[in-house]
């Protein structure tokens, strides 16, 4: 999404929400104002994710209309800025250069250097110093109500840790298929779906 982008909630009243205290997601509104309707909204967007944002620009409206929730939110500085980049390595190049059953790792105190192999013949180099990095943790289901319908938060966007931890992967592919079976299980339930 570009910046000016949001979620298209259902203000108007022309796409009714099955269950009137709770506001109901219908897609997504453009940078450029053209909006794309969907059943559901999956924000994947990572750890700068515009979804409270979009709370914050409507939530005054939502609260006063029908008592709407808002996300809630915790976060706690991690005291570190992590920066990475993923290489190739060269045709013809030694396969011992990714071949390595581990990463390397030198670590200076106030700075750490990690070389790890990934695959495809390529490898990421990491730097985690010190910084202003969080971890979060977002909750969309507040007070045992969903804060929105026909919305679903995953990975990163959910919640994130130290990401020298490498949790972020699988805290994302366990969200996706946890929002895939909702879909599955309840397609036609925003509110099941949202529980």
């Amino acid at each position: 999404m570009e910046s000016g982008a949001g979620a298209v909630a259902d203000e108007s009243g022309a796409v009714q929400s099955p269950h009137p205290e709770v506001p109901l997601v219908r897609g997504v509104r453009l940078a450029d104002g053209s909006e794309l309707e969907a059943d559901a909204l999956v924000d994947a967007s990572g750890r700068r994710s515009n979804v409270p944002g979009w709370w914050q620009a409507t939530i005054g409206w939502w609260q006063a209309t029908i008592g709407a929730h808002a996300p809630w939110e915790e976060s706690t500085p991690i005291g570190v800025v992590y920066y990475g980049r993923h290489f190739a390595v060269r045709t013809g190049a030694p396969e011992a250069l990714v071949a390595a059953p581990g990463p390397a790792r030198v670590n200076l105190g106030y700075l750490r250097c990690t070389l790890r192999p990934t695959d495809n013949r390529t490898f990421i180099v990491s730097f985690t110093a010190m910084g202003q990095l969080r971890n979060t943790w977002r909750r969309f289901v507040v007070n045992g109500a969903p804060v929105a319908l026909g919305l679903h938060v995953v990975g990163d966007a959910v919640c994130h840790t130290n990401p020298s931890h490498a949790k972020g992967a699988s805290l994302a592919f366990a969200h996706a298929v946890a929002v895939a079976d909702a879909l599955d299980a309840v397609p036609h339930d925003p509110m099941r779906r949202a529980l």
